[in-house]
């Protein structure tokens, strides 16, 4: 099996659950503060996803295929507690993909505010080359009751895994 993946004769569908950060991130941050926001005054950089905008070795929710997935802009349904992302294999193999849709504020990053926050997720089981298939997926609850989204001052943005060679 694993001969088929390395070979191409399979192409694996997943994302990373967490960012995976360079060697120097742990001399930036003091281990014992458990604050997930940056913190100008003692010089943290901020934590996860949500908060740190520094260069990483790969980021929350990084993928690769040995296809090229293109996302539609998402789409929220009119009692907007669901998300709909058009997917389309573009060219290449037969394969899946794990599409994952985050909420991204207007004011990103500033006084506190999140980076960008997921809020949805769904995956699309092996697509043939040039096919385009719709994928539905519920906004999570813990964002719908939010401060952000009543407020909504921001876009929804899908991502598709990111294409390699072999």
């Amino acid at each position: 099996a694993i001969a088929d993946v390395i070979f191409g004769s399979f192409n694996p569908t997943g994302r990373l659950t967490q960012s995976w950060y360079y060697a120097e991130y742990v001399n930036q941050i003091n281990m014992t503060d458990m604050n997930m926001r940056p913190n100008t005054s003692i010089g943290t950089p901020g934590r996860g996803y949500r908060y740190f905008d520094g260069e990483l070795v790969y980021p929350f929710g990084f993928g690769l295929s040995y296809t090229v997935f293109q996302c539609s802009e998402p789409m929220v349904n009119a009692n907007g507690d669901q998300v709909q992302v058009n997917v389309t294999n573009e060219v290449g193999y037969f394969g899946g993909a794990a599409v994952l849709v985050y909420f991204v504020p207007n004011d990103a990053g500033k006084n506190g505010v999140s980076n960008k926050r997921l809020v949805a997720f769904g995956r699309i089981d092996m697509m043939e080359p040039a096919e385009t298939r719709s994928l539905d997926m519920d906004i999570y609850e813990e964002f719908l009751i939010s401060e952000e989204s009543k407020k909504m001052d921001g876009k929804y943005v899908a991502s598709c895994p990111e294409h390699i060679w072999h």
